[in-house]
């Protein structure tokens, strides 16, 4: 026995025992890694040179004012005489329940909002409300005829 002495580990301290004798040899660097998978961690980078620009939708005003009644007469003439009907028709066409318009008396003031903010008409809940407990029959006609231009050109999408 010229490098082991008789315990059997090598006399260079290195804590290996010789081979046979029920272990095994394991390399000085650490244990083999057998059986384990290895991952690769792939990293891309991108780098952005120049961020698009922020979409601001500007606001635009009503297409007839709160006195523009007689701008289109059927529409006038039919929230004039069928009031509770017409405001019936309206709201489906608003994407809300019939009854809506038929047993809410204050539906107008919401109905108006959700238009004014479904397609970008400037305007505040305020003015809404002004508009409304001034004028209601106006502005059920300025309503109804915008939503009548807007079904017919699409910018009013159904869902």
């Amino acid at each position: 026995m010229s490098q082991y002495d008789k315990s059997g580990y090598d006399q260079q301290g290195y804590g290996q025992q010789q081979q046979g004798y029920g272990q095994q040899s394991y390399p000085q660097q650490g244990y083999p890694q057998q059986g384990y998978a290895q991952h690769h961690n792939v990293t891309n980078t991108t780098v952005v040179v120049q961020q698009p620009a922020a979409q601001v939708k500007v606001k635009r005003q009503w297409r007839h004012g709160t006195c523009g009644c007689f701008d289109d007469m059927s529409v006038c003439l039919l929230s004039t005489f069928f009031g509770q009907c017409y405001g019936c028709y309206m709201v489906t066409k608003a994407d809300e329940h019939c009854c809506l318009g038929w047993c809410c008396p204050g539906y107008l003031l919401p109905l108006r909002t959700y238009v004014r903010g479904r397609l970008g008409i400037e305007g505040s809940i305020f003015n809404d409300f002004c508009a409304v407990a001034c004028c209601g029959p106006c502005v059920m006609c300025q309503v109804a005829q915008e939503l009548k231009e807007s079904n017919a050109s699409g910018e009013w999408q159904m869902s």
